[in-house]
Protein backbone atom coordinates (compact mmCIF):
# COMPACT_ATOMS: atom_id res chain seq x y z
CA UNK A 1 0.00 0.00 0.00
CA UNK A 2 1.21 3.17 -0.39
CA UNK A 3 2.33 5.67 1.96
CA UNK A 4 -0.27 6.72 4.73
CA UNK A 5 -0.94 10.48 3.76
CA UNK A 6 -4.41 11.94 3.52
CA UNK A 7 -4.31 13.94 0.16
CA UNK A 8 -4.89 17.49 -0.04
CA UNK A 9 -6.56 18.46 -3.43
CA UNK A 10 -7.08 22.11 -4.21
CA UNK A 11 -9.75 21.00 -6.81
CA UNK A 12 -12.90 22.30 -6.63
CA UNK A 13 -15.39 19.01 -4.98
CA UNK A 14 -18.56 18.97 -7.04
CA UNK A 15 -21.48 16.90 -7.47
CA UNK A 16 -20.15 15.07 -10.81
CA UNK A 17 -16.72 15.20 -9.31
CA UNK A 18 -17.90 13.17 -6.26
CA UNK A 19 -19.88 10.86 -8.74
CA UNK A 20 -16.46 10.88 -11.03
CA UNK A 21 -14.49 9.45 -7.55
CA UNK A 22 -17.16 7.14 -6.69
CA UNK A 23 -17.43 5.34 -10.03
CA UNK A 24 -13.15 4.77 -9.82
CA UNK A 25 -13.41 3.72 -6.01
CA UNK A 26 -14.05 -0.19 -7.17
CA UNK A 27 -13.13 -2.88 -5.16
CA UNK A 28 -11.98 -6.48 -6.68
CA UNK A 29 -13.17 -7.68 -3.43
CA UNK A 30 -14.44 -6.94 0.43
CA UNK A 31 -14.33 -8.98 3.04
CA UNK A 32 -12.88 -8.89 6.75
CA UNK A 33 -9.42 -9.06 6.06
CA UNK A 34 -10.04 -5.45 3.36
CA UNK A 35 -12.15 -3.82 6.17
CA UNK A 36 -8.88 -4.37 8.66
CA UNK A 37 -6.24 -3.32 6.27
CA UNK A 38 -9.20 -0.45 5.34
CA UNK A 39 -9.06 0.43 8.96
CA UNK A 40 -5.60 -0.03 10.26
CA UNK A 41 -4.45 2.17 7.03
CA UNK A 42 -6.99 4.92 8.56
CA UNK A 43 -5.35 4.52 12.10
CA UNK A 44 -1.73 4.54 11.31
CA UNK A 45 -2.66 7.88 9.17
CA UNK A 46 -4.66 9.44 11.61
CA UNK A 47 -2.01 8.89 14.27
CA UNK A 48 0.69 10.28 12.17
CA UNK A 49 -1.60 13.40 11.34
CA UNK A 50 -2.74 13.93 15.24
CA UNK A 51 -6.01 13.44 13.92
CA UNK A 52 -8.31 12.00 16.41
CA UNK A 53 -11.64 10.52 14.57
CA UNK A 54 -13.57 7.56 15.26
CA UNK A 55 -13.70 5.17 12.27
CA UNK A 56 -16.09 2.86 11.23
CA UNK A 57 -16.36 0.00 8.33
CA UNK A 58 -19.24 -1.96 7.77
CA UNK A 59 -20.69 -4.70 4.69
CA UNK A 60 -24.26 -4.21 4.97
CA UNK A 61 -25.45 -3.58 8.39
CA UNK A 62 -22.54 -5.47 10.11
CA UNK A 63 -19.69 -4.10 11.69
CA UNK A 64 -15.96 -5.62 10.56
CA UNK A 65 -14.15 -2.62 11.96
CA UNK A 66 -14.60 0.47 14.33
CA UNK A 67 -12.06 2.59 16.29
CA UNK A 68 -12.57 5.51 18.34
CA UNK A 69 -9.17 7.62 19.31
CA UNK A 70 -9.02 9.00 23.05
CA UNK A 71 -10.43 12.61 22.70
CA UNK A 72 -13.87 11.18 20.64
CA UNK A 73 -17.33 10.29 22.38
CA UNK A 74 -20.28 8.00 21.71
CA UNK A 75 -21.48 11.59 19.73
CA UNK A 76 -19.05 10.13 17.03
CA UNK A 77 -20.50 6.85 16.86
CA UNK A 78 -23.76 8.49 16.60
CA UNK A 79 -22.63 10.53 13.39
CA UNK A 80 -20.72 7.19 11.82
CA UNK A 81 -24.05 5.59 12.35
CA UNK A 82 -26.20 8.71 10.57
CA UNK A 83 -23.11 8.90 7.53
CA UNK A 84 -23.61 5.09 7.28
CA UNK A 85 -27.43 5.15 6.89
CA UNK A 86 -27.18 7.81 4.37
CA UNK A 87 -24.89 6.26 2.15
CA UNK A 88 -27.05 2.82 2.83
CA UNK A 89 -30.78 4.71 1.86
CA UNK A 90 -28.94 6.46 -1.13
CA UNK A 91 -25.83 4.64 -2.84
CA UNK A 92 -23.73 7.68 -2.53
CA UNK A 93 -21.34 9.32 -0.15
CA UNK A 94 -22.94 11.07 2.24
CA UNK A 95 -21.26 14.46 1.18
CA UNK A 96 -22.16 14.03 -2.68
CA UNK A 97 -25.85 14.09 -0.61
CA UNK A 98 -24.87 16.75 1.52
CA UNK A 99 -24.09 19.11 -2.01
CA UNK A 100 -27.19 17.65 -3.63
CA UNK A 101 -29.99 18.90 -1.41
CA UNK A 102 -27.85 22.05 -1.05
CA UNK A 103 -27.85 22.43 -5.09
CA UNK A 104 -31.84 22.60 -4.16
CA UNK A 105 -31.81 24.86 -1.60
CA UNK A 106 -32.96 22.57 0.86
CA UNK A 107 -32.30 19.70 3.89
CA UNK A 108 -31.98 16.13 3.79
CA UNK A 109 -34.30 15.78 6.30
CA UNK A 110 -36.99 18.38 4.59
CA UNK A 111 -36.06 16.84 1.14
CA UNK A 112 -36.47 12.90 1.69
CA UNK A 113 -38.87 13.43 4.33
CA UNK A 114 -36.58 11.11 6.98
CA UNK A 115 -35.07 12.12 10.73
CA UNK A 116 -32.34 14.21 11.47
CA UNK A 117 -31.40 11.39 14.09
CA UNK A 118 -30.79 9.19 11.55
CA UNK A 119 -29.28 10.61 8.41
CA UNK A 120 -27.09 13.34 8.17
CA UNK A 121 -25.47 15.02 4.96
CA UNK A 122 -22.30 15.88 5.24
CA UNK A 123 -18.62 14.74 4.70
CA UNK A 124 -17.59 11.10 6.13
CA UNK A 125 -19.61 8.27 4.84
CA UNK A 126 -18.38 6.37 1.71
CA UNK A 127 -19.71 3.99 0.12
CA UNK A 128 -17.38 0.53 -0.71
CA UNK A 129 -18.23 -0.72 -4.40
CA UNK A 130 -17.21 -4.23 -5.66
CA UNK A 131 -16.90 -4.10 -9.32
CA UNK A 132 -19.55 -6.44 -10.83
CA UNK A 133 -21.43 -6.40 -7.39
CA UNK A 134 -21.91 -2.62 -6.65
CA UNK A 135 -22.71 -1.35 -2.94
CA UNK A 136 -21.12 -3.72 -0.37
CA UNK A 137 -20.21 -1.77 2.76
CA UNK A 138 -19.27 1.48 4.17
CA UNK A 139 -16.95 3.63 5.17
CA UNK A 140 -17.53 6.19 7.81
CA UNK A 141 -15.55 8.69 9.57
CA UNK A 142 -16.24 11.49 12.10
CA UNK A 143 -14.24 13.96 14.43
CA UNK A 144 -12.07 15.93 12.14
CA UNK A 145 -13.84 18.30 9.71
CA UNK A 146 -15.87 16.68 6.86
CA UNK A 147 -13.62 16.68 3.77
CA UNK A 148 -11.25 15.11 5.60
CA UNK A 149 -13.41 13.03 6.75
CA UNK A 150 -14.36 12.02 3.23
CA UNK A 151 -10.97 12.16 1.99
CA UNK A 152 -9.60 9.49 5.11
CA UNK A 153 -11.80 7.20 3.73
CA UNK A 154 -11.20 8.02 0.05
CA UNK A 155 -7.80 7.98 0.28
CA UNK A 156 -7.67 4.50 2.07
CA UNK A 157 -9.71 3.07 -0.55
CA UNK A 158 -7.36 3.81 -2.97
CA UNK A 159 -4.46 2.32 -1.04
CA UNK A 160 -6.76 -0.74 -1.07
CA UNK A 161 -7.48 -0.63 -4.41
CA UNK A 162 -3.68 -0.31 -5.65
CA UNK A 163 -2.95 -3.16 -3.23
CA UNK A 164 -5.57 -5.41 -5.01
CA UNK A 165 -4.26 -4.40 -8.44
CA UNK A 166 -0.71 -5.45 -7.37
CA UNK A 167 -1.78 -8.92 -6.54
CA UNK A 168 -2.74 -9.58 -9.74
Amino acid sequence: MKENTVSTSPVAITCDSLLAEEAELQLKYFDETVAWQLGTWMVETAQREASAPTLSITRGRHRLFHFAFAGTSADNDDWVARKSNTVYRFGHSSWYMALLVAKENTDGATRYQISAADYTFGGGGVPIFVRHAGLVGCVAVSGIPGDRDHTLAVDALLAVIKKQGEEE
